[in-house]
This record gives C-alpha cells, structure tokens and sequence, in this order.
C-alpha cells in the first residue's frame, strides 16, 4: 500500500470515529525516534506516520499501526498505554464499521501538499471539499 493511500484511509477513519478537526501528516523520517512507525500528537490534532518505517511493512502491519493511533486519538493523552488503552484497539480492529471505514476509500476530496520544514518533508492530508 502507497503512503498516499493509507494516509487517505486513516483520515477516512478519523472522520467515521467522528474525529473530523484531526489531521493525517505522513513524515519520510521521524528526526527524535525514526524507528517509530506512527505517533498521535494531540497537541496539532494530527496523526503522524513514518512512511520510512511503513514502506516496508505490509498492509496488516500498517492497518495496526493506524487502529493504535487512532485509540491515542480517541481516548486523550491521559490513557497513555492504560488497560482501557488496549482494550480499545482491539475494539477497534473487531469492530465491523471501523474495517469497512479503512477498506472503502472516503468519498470526500483529499489533497496532498508538500510542507517543507526544518526538521523534514512531510505530506499532509486535508479534506477539501
């Protein structure tokens, strides 16, 4: 799977969870930790994701990254790693309306833009429409 394509499908998820003012960044190379394949940042309301990490990885793998970060996103920084944490990704990956929102492509427009910045590339996934 395309970083693009899972970039547009984590961004589908967050808006079927009703997460609509999040965002989707997609980073070559996380700079502090480049080993790391996703991260939340609940302070820019953003899910990030290392396609260096993910280039490689196949779609299952990918889809367990985005289910744990989209947990991070849904229960707030305070929950952490917590019990409620886990039992909430594995909600998430049986739950029947959280697989069809990541397999069906949205029906919204998306676009890309490159950012350049000081700490590196990065492709940001939007809702334009």
């Amino acid at each position: 799977m395309k970083p693009q394509e899972y970039g547009i499908r984590t961004l589908s998820m967050l808006r079927h969870l009703g997460l609509r003012d999040w965002r989707v960044r997609l980073i070559p190379v996380f700079k502090d930790c480049p080993d790391i394949a996703g991260y939340c940042h609940w302070a820019h309301r953003a899910i990030e994701l290392n396609t260096g990490v993910l280039c490689d990885a196949d779609d299952a793998h990918i889809r367990r990254v985005v289910f744990h970060e989209v947990a991070h996103a849904l229960l707030g920084e305070q929950e952490a790693h917590s019990p409620k944490f886990w039992q909430t990704v594995r909600t998430l990956e049986a739950c029947p309306d959280a697989a069809q929102a990541w397999n069906t492509l949205p029906a919204f427009k998306v676009c890309a833009r490159t950012l350049e910045s000081k700490k590196s590339n990065e492709t940001q996934v939007n809702n334009v429409s």
